[in-house]
């Protein structure tokens, strides 16, 4: 059960992309736009340090 788990998780982080600065800023935008709130200040200050702000 847990080597099960645990090749489960490895196969989700396998899969997954590592987005630039410029694709997470455009997603932060875009959930803005929706009417979302980001929640972690902290999130938006690293995508904003990332493009140089």
């Amino acid at each position: 059960m847990k080597a099960a788990f645990l090749q489960w998780i490895r196969q989700r982080i396998q899969g997954r992309k590592v987005l630039t600065e410029i694709e997470r800023a455009r997603m932060l935008i875009a959930a803005i736009d929706r009417g979302g709130i980001p929640l972690n200040p902290a999130r938006v200050n690293a995508i904003a340090r990332d493009l140089g702000l």
